[in-house]
């Protein structure tokens, strides 16, 4: 009778512990929904919303379920940048309770956000200027407070990864960025179809412009990084990656150069990699294509040719603003009528001088078949084969000087008339009276030519080379032909 009497007790004790610690657990739950609630509106920035429909939360598992979530951040005046997201669900797994009471601060195992989509909207324009769709990211060992929400990343992470269907970003008023299906894992990333293009057509971009600018149409098939990370240097976003490769990427660029110059100065690649807002660090940049090709419009009445270059490929060592090392660069392709063409050149980002050097070797190249481009470009026709070109350069944002060596046959040109109808009888005559034909040369059947430029700052690193080679053609086939002592 008294062991009846005394089990009854206890499991009586039991059933009401029980009952006790379900309450218990019940109010924990119940005020780490209001904890949470009031971190949200208490303590988020007023520029700040974030709305949810249903919060469910399970001490037992540790979980907590939000969904409907819809997140704004407001800009500071009606001519900023207003960012909303949305996401059908947000699943968080293992919050540190102990963390979020004391300290005010977000520590979860694992948080995994659901069907997002981000929109940052230009309020002075009414225009989307990002658009990403149907993403899903998962962030492990997240953590985040009031001072780390002050950081570039407002978070810290030990993993993340992330599905994209597709983004879209305006670099420019003038230029789009569009990526499909882009994923992120275990520090790969692998993207589909990425594309660079300029909004409106050649005619309307000319007519929308004051000064030449490129029109741009970049197509590549798809790209892959290996070992991405993002982190935080001197208060800077800093981006690593063992290597980033882009393949099958093809390139139009079209220049209206009968609009006026954009005169301002340009920077060369050190300079541009220097001034860069970001810490960047790729150890290995490769990249391919079919085909490059390059227009100039420079008469309203002359139909523009384009230079072309095919099967090119390049490859980049060091690609930083971070160490002190070299960036090397080597590019090859087909130019024009299938004549290799090789191109390397380095720098050095830490150089304020922006010192570089640069080589170019062609080969095979019948001059007949550029005909269409210096025709229309450079007001001369030519004749001959460069059997072997090779140019060598050393310079800075100044000046640059160096050698040229060729072999070359037959070679004779015409200057033409503004119309590009006739030829200039007398002006080519003369010229070609102080012009080679490639008949007198060393034993080895070269000739040889030196090169001083002085650059200007208001073109590109492309026109500086141009410059180099154009002095080195002049010098080598007007010249003694003789090699520099």
């Amino acid at each position: 009778m008294k062991n009846t009497i005394f089990y009854k007790k206890w499991l009586r004790f039991i059933i009401g512990a029980f009952f006790i610690l379900m309450l218990l657990i019940f109010a924990l739950q119940e005020y780490a929904v209001y904890k949470i609630d009031s971190i949200i509106s208490e303590k988020l920035p007023a520029q700040i919303e974030l709305n949810y429909n249903s919060m469910a939360l399970n001490l037992f598992v540790n979980t907590i379920n939000i969904k409907d979530v819809k997140f704004k951040v407001l800009p500071d005046n009606k001519l900023g940048k207003e960012i909303n997201i949305g996401a059908s669900k947000i699943n968080i797994k293992g919050l540190d309770y102990w963390a979020l009471w004391k300290k005010e601060c977000v520590i979860v195992r694992k948080i995994s956000v659901y069907n997002t989509d981000i929109e940052q909207k230009d309020n002075a324009t009414n225009l989307i200027d990002l658009a990403i769709k149907n993403a899903f990211f998962e962030l492990k060992k997240f953590k985040t407070s009031a001072d780390i929400a002050k950081q570039k990343i407002p978070f810290n992470y030990s993993n993340a990864s992330l599905n994209l269907d597709s983004l879209t970003y305006n670099l420019t008023d003038f230029e789009i960025l569009t990526i499909k299906a882009l994923s992120y894992r275990n520090q790969n990333l692998k993207t589909g179809a990425i594309s660079v293009k300029t909004k409106y057509d050649v005619s309307e971009l000319s007519n929308k412009i004051d000064k030449e600018r490129d029109h741009v149409q970049l197509q590549i098939k798809n790209s892959i990084a290996k070992n991405l990370t993002l982190s935080v240097l001197n208060d800077s976003l800093k981006i690593e990656a063992e290597q980033f490769k882009f393949n099958q990427s093809n390139l139009k660029l079209y220049r209206d150069k009968t609009l006026p110059d954009d005169v301002h100065t340009k920077l060369l690649y050190s300079a541009m990699l220097r001034k860069l807002p970001i810490k960047l660090q790729i150890d290995t940049l490769l990249l391919n294509g079919q085909n490059i090709s390059y227009t100039e419009k420079v008469l309203n009445e002359i139909q523009p040719t384009p230079i072309l270059f095919k099967r090119w490929s390049a490859r980049i060592d060091n690609l930083s603003n971070i160490n002190q090392e070299k960036t090397h660069v080597k590019c090859t392709a087909l130019f024009i009528d299938d004549a290799p063409i090789e191109l390397n050149f380095n720098f050095n980002t830490a150089n304020r001088n922006d010192s570089f050097e640069a080589s170019i070797i062609i080969k095979n190249l019948k001059i007949k078949a550029i005909n269409p481009f210096l025709e229309s470009n450079a007001q001369v026709r030519a004749n001959g084969v460069f059997q072997e070109l090779y140019l060598t350069v050393s310079g800075n944002y100044i000046k640059s000087s160096g050698d040229m060596k060729m072999k070359y046959e037959d070679f004779q040109f015409q200057i033409l008339d503004e119309n590009r109808l006739g030829v200039k009888k007398l002006v080519t005559t003369i010229a070609n009276l102080f012009t080679n034909d490639g008949s007198k040369t060393d034993a080895n059947g070269y000739r040889y030519g030196e090169i001083n430029v002085e650059r200007d700052k208001t073109k590109s690193f492309f026109n500086y080379l141009w410059l180099n080679t154009k002095d080195g053609l002049k010098n080598t086939v007007t010249g003694n032909g003789k090699k520099r002592k």
